[in-house]
């Protein structure tokens, strides 16, 4: 499946280089174009139906690895016609690759977005692409690195360096199929050709010549003597070269294969130049090769073959003739120019048209993220809208339903007066009902405490000022603190009097399990107290212990908690390990949370008729003496 991702890009790439590249002989072509035959089998002939096939699969998948291999694919499915979806999709491949960390996901897509630089002209960038995906598939060890090196290879003797070239085809070699040798080793000795190194040039080429045998590859065996007459003829071994030039003639005739006939039809004319050969005979060849050429309105074949009559008229000494041949040549190198300028300027506007693009749907992007950051606004007051709207609803219902209630109880009162004798049945029937009352009071009390904290909490995470968010989550603690007094007097036999070592060890540890870094000992004595001084104190503690968490300076708060009970007094004591002037530089500013927190525990202190003292001794302690109180209400 990944070895059809990886070569199905290669197509579009084989058709334009093949298309664009000068040459002085048509089979220079071959090696440049070979990715074309190689992967012809892979494509799609319904290409839309396969891409919005991909498309609806890709919209059910997950974001993981197996989304970017259906991106890589439908990029690759654009390969032939839209070279804008092409990048698109192979962009948003290799970014998603790239989060996921998906190596095989971003060589894929880094040789996709090659393939689309080059047909922009952008070769740079895409070698670049190019190396950095087969250097992900060889630390992968993935067998796919071999067509990596090759594409490499390709651009590299597209840019007319064909040294690299070389040495990325060997190292492709290694990693290729074995039906794919003979390709790669033709392709090594038409490097050879290209900087003049024939010998070796005709070693590899023969070694690509039993590939072509034992797989009868006619195409590539036809292309095998055609390269090996051109090293002989270079070499001035004619006779050899016209063995293999004619070899090459036959199966190209039996191929049908007109551009290649045409060159080496040429090439056995300019043999039969050195041989010195007939002038009818040289002739007939060059006459064969130009009819071919102009048929296929093959420019470079056309213009080889004006250049070796250029060479026979000279021969001749007719120069007249020479001269008129000459100043054909010199219109043909003026058209191929012309046709090479004009696709400069289509490259250069099509990349002007690609980055434009770009921006764009860059643009489009930006714009659509700020809409979806608005929907997600909109949906977020209207949730604590809605909260609100059931709240109050509740609340009114509530509402009405003690009203009846009471209404029922005062009419049953009065039916009580008249009838004497079942007063005490009906008291008792009353006292149930309030009972059943009470404790409807309390779980809604209860509830309309939790949905209170939850809408706190709402209005924490959309609050942006940091001094907001501090506000409500003192808030917060100051509603879970009311909340747990309010859990134990409904939990009691007792509703009116309060633990205060179970209540405070409650409170406290709300602090230590929502955060790991707060430690918080406790030394308490088992006080009764009444629920309205057990709320302020409550509500006193909380407020310390907030303080002393908030001016902590250290990663790791530490507090202590002390409640004694003496012969005239209640002592609560709350110890950290905070500098004094930080509650002072708080008390001077008259401002801000820590401020109302100070005023609020002297207010709470005063409600109590009790005393505060502030001790500083290697940290801040705050002291709190009450009178006590037997009477519980």
């Amino acid at each position: 499946m990944y070895l059809n991702e990886f070569f199905l890009p290669s197509y579009g790439l084989g058709k334009v280089v093949f298309d664009s590249v000068p040459s002085f002989y048509t089979v220079k072509k071959l090696f440049l174009a070979f990715s074309f035959s190689m992967c012809l089998n892979y494509l799609s002939a319904q290409e839309s139906t396969l891409i919005d096939s991909l498309k609806t699969e890709l919209y059910k998948l997950p974001i993981d690895t197996s989304r970017v291999s259906i991106l890589n694919k439908i990029a690759a499915a654009y390969n032939k016609n839209n070279s804008d979806s092409l990048r698109y999709y192979a962009q948003k491949a290799y970014d998603l690759g790239s989060d996921l960390q998906f190596d095989r996901g971003v060589a894929y897509s880094l040789n996709t977005l090659s393939i689309y630089n080059q047909t922009i002209g952008d070769n740079e960038l895409a070698l670049n692409q190019l190396i950095e995906s087969s250097d992900i598939l060889q630390k992968m060890g993935k067998p796919e690195v071999g067509i990596a090196y090759y594409n490499i290879a390709r651009l590299y003797r597209y840019l007319d360096e064909p040294s690299k070239a070389i040495k990325y085809l060997k190292m492709a070699k290694e990693h290729m199929p074995e039906r794919m040798l003979g390709y790669i080793d033709m392709g090594i000795g038409l490097a050879q050709l290209d900087i003049n190194d024939y010998k070796n040039a005709l070693n590899y080429i023969d070694k690509a010549l039993v590939s072509a045998n034992t797989n009868n590859d006619n195409t590539l065996k036809g292309t095998c003597y055609q390269l090996k007459a051109v090293a002989q003829r270079k070499l001035e071994v004619f006779d050899s070269a016209e063995i293999n030039y004619k070899k090459s003639i036959k199966l190209f005739e039996n191929e049908n294969n007109k551009s290649q006939l045409a060159a080496s039809l040429d090439g056995l004319a300019n043999v039969y130049l050195g041989q010195g050969e007939k002038v009818d005979k040289i002739q007939a060849k060059i006459t064969e090769s130009r009819m071919l050429a102009e048929e296929m309105k093959d420019l470079n074949a056309l213009l080889s073959s004006y250049k070796t009559q250029v060479k026979l008229d000279s021969l001749n000494k007719d120069f007249t003739s020479a001269f008129k041949n000459q100043r054909k040549i010199l219109s043909l190198k003026d058209s191929i120019f012309s046709i090479e300028k004009d696709k400069n300027l289509t490259l250069t506007e099509t990349r002007f048209q690609s980055r434009k693009k770009e921006e764009q749907i860059k643009l489009l992007e930006k714009q659509k993220e700020l809409q979806d950051i608005k929907d997600e606004q909109r949906k977020r007051t209207i949730w604590i809208v809605s909260i609100g709207l059931i709240f109050i609803s509740m609340l009114s219902v509530y509402l009405a339903h003690i009203y009846l209630q009471k209404r029922q109880v005062n009419k049953k009162l009065l039916l009580q007066k008249e009838e004497i004798t079942q007063q005490n049945l009906k008291i008792n029937e009353t006292l149930k009902e309030k009972e059943l009352l009470i404790g409807e009071i309390n779980h809604r009390a209860k509830n309309n405490l939790y949905i209170v904290e939850r809408l706190l909490t709402a209005q924490l995470n959309e609050a942006e000022l940091s001094e907001t968010k501090t506000l409500l989550r003192e808030s917060q603690k100051r509603i879970q603190s009311i909340t747990l007094l309010h859990n134990q007097l409904i939990s009691k036999d007792m509703p009116a009097a309060v633990n205060m070592r179970n209540y405070i060890d409650e409170l406290l540890d709300n602090y230590v399990s929502t955060d790991k870094n707060i430690e918080i000992r406790s030394d308490l004595d088992e006080i009764i107290v009444d629920s309205s001084r057990a709320m302020v104190l409550g509500l006193i503690i909380n407020e310390l212990v907030t303080n002393s968490i908030k001016h902590s300076k250290t990663k790791r708060t530490e507090v202590k908690v002390e409640l004694k009970e003496n012969e005239n007094s209640l002592k609560l004591i709350v110890k950290d390990k905070n500098r004094m002037d930080a509650i002072h530089k708080e008390k001077e500013k008259k401002t801000g949370t820590s401020f109302f927190g100070l005023e609020l525990i002297k207010g709470l202190v005063k409600q109590l008729k009790g005393t505060i003292e502030l001790i500083s001794d290697s940290g801040v302690q705050v002291q709190i003496t009450l009178p006590i109180t037997r009477e519980i209400v």
